[in-house]
Parts: C-alpha cells; structure tokens; sequence
C-alpha cells in the first residue's frame, strides 16, 4: 500500500523572490502500544504482558541515558540524544545551567531501518487536508459573517469556518486577538472566542 503525500507551500523566507512547495507525508493513523505489542508476541515467543514490561523498562533504561548525558543506539532502530534549549544571551558568560531545559529527544534512524523504508512506494492524496490560503482580510469578512448569528466561537468553529488545519487556526487566531480583532473568555482548556 502506497504512503500517501500532499503538497504544500513553503513560507516565504525573508528576500525570497520565488514561491516554493514540498511535499509532507499524510499519517495515516497511529500505531497502539497495544498494537506493537501483540504484533511482537505474534513474530516471537514473548507473551504480550512480556513485552510490554520490556517496553515500559526500555522507557525507563533511555529516559536515565538521556538524563546523564549519553546518547542512546538501539540496532536497526536508531539513535536517541538529548535536545535542550535556553534562551538568547549576548555572551556567553552570561549563560547559566538553571537557564538549560529540556527541548525534546533527537532521533536519528539506523540505516537499516532506512534500507527497509527504502522500498516505500508514494502516491499524491486527492483530497486536501491542509489548510486553505485565506488573506487577513478574507478571514475577518468569515468572521464578521459568523458574529453576525454567534454570540462566541470555539477554535473548531473557527478550523470549520476557514477550513484551517488545528495549528494554523491556532496561529491565526493568536494574531486576531494580538491585533485586538478578537478577545478571549474562558480557561485554556474551554478557551472560547468573542469579537472584540
């Protein structure tokens, strides 16, 4: 079965005089731990519960490695190191240890993962799942439209109304209610959207 692929258009980067694209791949669904686990016991003589004890020490195992400091290589999987950030200083004298946090994990896949990837056969998605191009202006008139029989929006409403994907209306949104177009009610989880 072919992965399937969508186009999209690259930010424009600062001098930039041409319109680029590239290509990202569409996930077609997420693999359970419960799925890998009994995927496992079927290729092995490992019981399920068997598997999952490795897997919740291997968790263990790397989160200590990464901890210390060591980058870890697991064989025909890859290699995991720790991402750590700390914001801009204007020397580096000024840089302090309590300013170092924890970005993420680095992940760099073995080449024999890649060999085995390098088979994979792509084919272009027909139906588009980002998001679409909406100028500023665009955008408000939606809005404008949906205020008029809305007392709130909700950021679903607002993905619906201007067919963006969940990060783009989440950006969008931020800039209406900097510029001071929206403001917003509620906590964070329940976070709902009044015109300004």
């Amino acid at each position: 079965m072919a992965v399937k692929y969508d186009v999209y258009k690259t930010p424009a980067t600062q001098g930039a005089e041409e319109t680029t694209y590239h290509v990202r791949a569409k996930h077609a669904g997420m693999l359970t731990m419960r799925e890998i686990t009994s995927g496992i016991e079927h290729d092995t003589s490992l019981t399920e519960g068997d598997v999952l004890g490795v897997l919740a020490s291997l968790s263990h195992v790397l989160a200590t490695a990464l901890g210390t400091g060591k980058r870890v290589y697991l064989e025909g999987i890859g290699y995991f190191s720790l991402a750590v950030e700390a914001p801009s200083v204007t020397s580096p004298r000024d840089m302090r240890a309590e300013y170092v946090q924890v970005k993420g994990v680095s992940y760099r896949p073995d080449k024999v993962l890649k060999k085995r990837l390098s088979a994979v056969k792509f084919e272009r998605e027909q139906q588009k799942s980002h998001s679409l191009t909406l100028t500023d202006k665009e955008v408000k008139e939606r809005l404008d439209l949906y205020f008029a029989t809305h007392v709130y929006l909700r950021r679903a409403d607002f993905e619906r109304l201007c067919g963006f994907a969940r990060t783009t209306a989440i950006r969008r949104l931020n800039a209406l209610l900097e510029e001071g177009f929206l403001k917003r009610d509620g906590g964070p989880r329940a976070a709902v959207y009044l015109k300004a």
